[in-house]
């Protein structure tokens, strides 16, 4: 695979400077600056409103031995967030108590029960509580600890409930007078700017005099696992923590992680934004869906090489069986699903036995499919007998604000909150019907969904062409690619084919060869198998593309990922 090397802004191929000014890129300054971000382009921590009274409450606690407790959030971003401090506390010296919820008998936020257990597990009600990625709309269990004692800190990057902000120290970028506003930074972000804030602030006060200095780029492979694999726009500071953190897991030294990379098959070499999307992300997530996340962050702070080995392996197992319920209840809830009834209330809502760990990937993978909003519901056991809770997870189209369509709704809910493409929710069986039928009301009465435009390449350049070093060094200095920094769209009018085959349990997808070179390159076009006709061995195709890294027995070479194709002369 292309290596990175020193790229002169001259040097850069026409068609990819007029993609990287299309991207707001122009100049020689801005795209060296981006293919060469560095750690001294961040901002300084204390540009974040809240920082100095978080860092100063803290570093009370610590110099008097106060009992500090993490709360997380059970995803990925919480789990490294979590992670991230607890690595950080050890490094300066402070074991601190930590909780991550149980996704199905806790639910998300903040547990009024659960933190009372702690008070009581370790015999103080005194504590201060840090939470990570969660507790900006729990203002009342906030209230409630504030009562026995306990100091509480949330750092937060959800939106702000209209009914207020809980009578704490926050930390939340989306406050209009934060320093950081319109930044996105991810929970485990925020993480890492508290810890670097409290270094700072214990710097200046002399705490380091008799002990080291910690070195924050040991965590910024947290930073980068959690702002992926919660899809934050990988733009200015998140663009920065990502690549330098994506850096850092190359050479990590931590065995969580070291294992964690093993059983994925990418133990060595360069790591991308894709590798953590589709490999490492949902393993992590695994423990939450199908476990308790403990787990996760158990093992991204496991100090041990055998204890690492063995975590990492449950991760797989657990992993493997998320998949196949995934499947499995994907073909349970389309029998249930009535197509037309679908497009009559243009909205999808199902009701089943369905996994609690997974409702969110099944609501997604049918709106994908259906192209409208879906929900997909499951009862939990609330103990109130014949009374059942349905817990559900919503997924929306581009064009629809889950979250208003639920507000408009909320009178026959018990709880809601998310954002506008994803949210949650809970409502009393009893209520079900009525929802339904007010939802849809909602969804019919906003203005109909414009069509999409199809899928418009960026540039025209054959596949023998984009196998030349000069574009594969740029498009490496482009990564990670994401949310806010997409892989760019190419063309290719005269593509020949060499080999194509359907793969796939149902030969949903093509695999398939082209000729760049002289010699044989690999594709591949996920739910493009309907095209094996248009793509027969030998034809001349138009190929709408982009470049992908792909992992096989150990290797890592560029494919092409196919988008589109048609008959070149359609």
């Amino acid at each position: 695979m292309a290596g990175k090397k020193s790229i002169r802004y001259e040097d850069i191929p026409e068609a990819l400077v007029k993609i990287l000014e299309r991207r707001g890129l122009t100049g020689k300054k801005e795209v060296e600056g981006f293919f060469y971000p560095h750690l001294g382009d961040l901002p300084s921590p204390f540009l974040m409103k809240g920082m100095r009274e978080a860092v100063d409450c803290i570093a009370a606690a610590l110099a008097s031995n106060r009992n500090i407790v993490l709360w997380g959030d059970y995803d990925v971003d919480g789990t490294t967030g979590i992670a991230l401090l607890i690595s950080f506390f050890r490094s300066i010296g402070k074991d601190v108590h930590w909780h991550v919820p149980d996704r199905v008998s806790e639910g998300y936020g903040l547990n009024i029960e659960h933190l009372r257990k702690i008070g009581e597990k370790i015999d103080d009600f005194s504590y201060l509580l840090i939470t990570i990625d969660c507790g900006i709309s729990n203002c009342s269990e906030i209230v409630a600890l504030q009562q026995w004692g306990a100091t509480a800190i949330v750092t937060d990057h959800h939106q702000i409930a209209a009914d207020g902000l809980p009578p704490c120290i926050i930390i939340n970028p989306n406050q209009p007078d934060c320093g950081f506003f319109g930044e996105h930074l991810a929970g485990v972000g925020l993480a890492f700017y508290l810890a670097a804030g409290l270094r700072s602030t214990l710097r200046e006060r002399g705490w380091f005099q008799q002990q080291t200095e910690p070195n924050l780029k040991d965590l910024l492979s947290f930073a980068a696992l959690g702002s992926i694999a919660d899809m934050v726009p990988l733009r200015k500071t998140n663009r920065v923590l990502v690549r330098a953190g994506l850096e850092v897991l190359e050479k990590t030294e931590l065995p969580g992680l070291r294992s964690l990379l093993a059983t994925s098959g990418i133990a060595d070499g360069k790591i991308f934004a894709d590798d953590v999307g589709f490999q490492l992300g949902p393993k992590i997530n695994a423990a939450g869906r199908m476990a308790h996340a403990d787990l996760a962050v158990q093992l991204l702070i496991c100090r041990g090489e055998s204890e690492a080995t063995k975590m990492a392996r449950k991760l797989e197992r657990l992993n493997n069986l998320r998949k196949k319920t995934c499947d499995d209840d994907l073909e349970k809830a389309l029998t249930l699903i009535d197509q037309f009834e679908v497009q009559s209330r243009r909205c999808c809502i199902v009701h089943g036995a369905f996994h609690h760990g997974i409702l969110g990937i099944l609501a997604s993978r049918l709106m994908e499919l259906l192209k409208t909003p879906v929900i997909v519901l499951s009862a939990i056991d609330n103990g109130r007998g014949n009374s059942k809770i349905l817990k559900g997870s919503c997924r929306s189209t581009e064009h629809i604000d889950i979250t208003y369509v639920l507000h408009a709704c909320q009178d026959f809910l018990e709880s809601y909150g998310g954002h506008r493409a994803a949210a949650g929710m809970s409502l009393q069986e009893g209520n079900l019907q009525e929802f339904k039928n007010k939802f849809s009301s909602v969804v019919k009465s906003l203005p109909v969904e414009k069509s999409l435009p199809g899928l418009i390449p960026e540039a025209e350049i054959s596949i023998q062409e984009i196998f030349n070093p000069g574009y594969l060094n740029i498009l490496l200095l482009c990564e990670p690619f994401g949310q806010g920094n997409d892989r760019p769209v190419f063309v290719d009018k005269k593509a020949t084919i060499v080999e194509v085959q359907q793969v796939g349990s149902k030969k949903e997808h093509l695999q398939i060869s082209f000729r760049a070179n002289g010699r044989p390159c690999k594709g591949i076009g996920f739910h493009l198998g309907d095209k094996i006709k248009v793509a027969r061995e030998g034809r001349e195709c138009e190929v709408v593309y982009s470049l992908a890294p792909n992992r096989f027995n150990g290797n890592l070479q560029w494919q092409v990922l196919v988008l589109d194709l048609k008959n070149s002369s359609s």
